[in-house]
């Protein structure tokens, strides 16, 4: 007995008959001749391969009178064939014959031939069906495996099961009764066994047919790395073979695998704290970011101000003094009062207010569109108040204009809860549901370091400014020197630096 290297064969679906689960073998490709006699009713089935010549006769015609029969009509799958409107040479109609001197693949199908003749004085109807099979040309080359390629090494670890697919393409073949199996090439005298071979097919046409052989190695061992598996699979043109090894898969310690996983969970914890801090704190970064690298955009725009502030007018002194006593703030307060000291006095914003900014006298619609016109931004204190009253106008006024210029931008804050908005003009209705809006929460607001200031700070235009420092203290003191309660506006100061 030979010293050389043992060839052990372990066929997986070895021939034809243990592969019907995978394909179904044809039983020959016939050109049928038409031999259907006068009372046959059977559908008659003619096999053809494409590009080759086919000639249809309509079946049965022989068996009545031609010369009393009206001329043939074709029909393809129900449609009637015109030769009118068929445009392609290889295809004729003569004498009632249908020639194709070139198939192709779509030209399978069902057809169904139509006469009239004559029957002892009766005009009758004849039809008559055939089905066209095309089949592939003849593969003139033997299978080609295309997983795994010639000498492919395949990861594998010890002890473990491994699975090895061989991906084998068939060409069409008439009398097609292939060969597939594994084959293992190993030194030792012992087989190598292989379990749960299989075969699947994967794709399937009038061309080719893709089949993936698989076989299963339930447990990996050192000789398996010094053994080829080979993949065979033949046809009746040739054979062709893949051949698989096996390489060792690195194992990662545990002490490594540890680390790697804390690192991993580090990482992504850190990312997930970073970005729960940037949402949290978005308004805040960016606002740092401007302050280092901040571009001035009001140079050369043509505007007077940085913001027009719209708000409801009417509020009495004597309310507004009477709700400071409850720790709440009027619109009037805020609009007057709050924004100009923070906006103007401690960031450097220059604010356009009706009552201080524009000339008595004019008319309120002109006033109104010419301010806001002048304003890069516009600041709504919106209120029950105010979406009942005609301030509405210049809320309708500011988003109309905010189309028409693209650096002009509103800014919505919501001083109290607002009322349904169904009686509002439609462009105020859209504008509502759509624009970012900043809540006002009464005191806690007040604080100049509060994130309703770091919000409209957002959105204010950038510029270059100069900081003031701001500091509490009262206008109004009785003779002891206490902040009088009584007097009305006097819990903020801005003194600058």
């Amino acid at each position: 007995m030979p010293s050389s290297r043992w060839l052990v064969v372990l066929m997986c679906c070895c021939r034809f008959l243990v592969t019907r689960s995978c394909f179904q073998r044809n039983t020959g490709i016939e050109d049928v001749k038409n031999r259907t006699r006068c009372d046959d009713q059977e559908l008659l089935t003619k096999y053809v391969v494409v590009s080759m010549a086919v000639e249809l006769t309509c079946p049965g015609r022989q068996c009545y009178d031609v010369s009393r029969s009206s001329p043939v009509k074709w029909y393809k799958d129900g449609k009637q064939i015109l030769m009118n409107e068929v445009k392609r040479e290889s295809l004729k109609i003569k004498n009632g014959d249908l020639h194709l001197n070139i198939v192709y693949l779509t030209d399978a199908g069902l057809y169904t031939c139509e006469f009239h003749y004559t029957h002892n004085g009766t005009l009758m109807k004849m039809r008559r069906s055939l089905s066209l099979q095309v089949s592939g040309k003849q593969t003139k080359v033997p299978p080609l495996i295309s997983i795994p390629p010639e000498g492919k090494r395949v990861e594998a670890e010890l002890g473990k099961p491994l699975q090895l697919e061989c991906k084998i393409t068939f060409g069409f073949d008439k009398n097609f009764d292939p060969i597939m199996k594994w084959m293992v090439v190993e030194k030792a005298l012992e087989s190598i066994q292989l379990e749960k071979e299989q075969c699947r097919l994967e794709n399937e046409d009038i061309q080719q047919r893709i089949v993936i052989l698989s076989a299963q190695l339930s447990k990996v061992t050192e000789r398996h790395f010094n053994a080829q598996f080979i993949c065979f699979a033949g046809n009746s043109v040739g054979n062709s073979t893949g051949i698989v090894t096996l390489m060792k898969r690195e194992q990662v310690s545990e002490p490594v695998l540890t680390i790697t996983l804390i690192v991993i969970v580090v990482m992504a914890f850190s990312v997930f704290v970073g970005s729960a801090s940037f949402r949290f704190y978005w308004i805040e970064i960016v606002l740092l970011f401007r302050s280092y690298f901040r571009r001035d955009e009001t140079v050369g725009d043509g505007k007077e101000f940085d913001a027009f502030v719209s708000f409801a007018k009417g509020v009495s002194s004597e309310e507004s003094c009477d709700k400071e006593d409850k720790n709440l703030i009027s619109e009037e307060v805020l609009a007057l009062k709050l924004l100009p000291d923070l906006l103007e006095m401690r960031w450097g914003y220059k604010l356009c207010l009706l009552e201080r900014d524009v000339l008595p006298g004019g008319a309120y619609t002109e006033d109104i569109t010419s301010s806001m016109k002048k304003s890069r931004r516009v600041i709504y204190i919106l209120s029950q108040r105010y979406i009942s009253s005609t301030n509405i106008f210049e809320l309708q006024t500011g988003i109309t204009y905010m189309l028409e210029d693209k650096t002009f931008k509103p800014i919505l804050i919501k001083f109290t809860s607002l009322p349904q908005t169904d009686g509002l003009p439609d462009i105020v209705q859209r504008a509502l549901k759509v624009l970012p809006i900043i809540n006002w929460k009464d005191s806690t607001s007040v604080d100049p370091d509060s994130k309703f200031w770091k919000s409209l700070k957002y959105y204010m235009p950038i510029k270059k400014t100069q900081l003031v420092s701001w500091t509490r203290s009262c206008t109004e003191e009785t003779d002891h020197g206490t902040p009088d309660k009584g007097k009305c506006v006097k819990c903020m100061t801005v003194v600058g630096e």
